[in-house]
């Protein structure tokens, strides 16, 4: 099983390499609509595997941090995120299908990658990935 900043480091690369997006812009507090669109996915998505608590959300926040973004989200931000995505899955087709999208392509690469590298060590996963992805 994939630990939280695991799967958040996945969700940011797949969206990185699909979308053509550079991480520091992904993370960092740019407000245009489709950089905070992603975000709000990632945050939404990764609300999805947690139960509901402020220590929770701070921690998917504090995953944001970077060198555009030293602190990160705070928890409201993260509950805001996850509130925000579904309004925008019951009334936006296009929102419904980029979610849908990510999530399946983010988990069907997460159940790929387990089966592959179970018997792979770390160091060699990593640069697997990192060869797969192009980064």
């Amino acid at each position: 099983m994939k630990t939280l900043k695991e799967k958040f480091n996945m969700l940011v690369n797949f969206i990185c390499k699909e979308y053509e997006i550079d991480m520091d812009v992904l993370l960092s507090r740019i407000k245009i609509r489709s950089f905070v669109e992603k975000r709000q996915i990632i945050m939404a998505i990764l609300c999805e595997d947690r139960k509901e608590s402020i220590e929770s959300f701070r921690m998917i926040g504090a995953f944001f941090a970077n060198k555009r973004n030293k602190r990160g989200f705070d928890h409201a931000t993260v509950m805001h995120a996850c509130k925000a995505v579904n309004n925008h899955l019951d009334y936006e087709r296009d929102f419904l299908e980029k979610y849908n999208y990510i999530k399946e392509n983010y988990l069907f690469f997460d159940s790929v990658e387990s089966k592959i590298f179970e018997d792979i060590s770390e160091y060699d996963k990593k640069s697997i990935i990192h060869a797969l992805l192009g980064c």
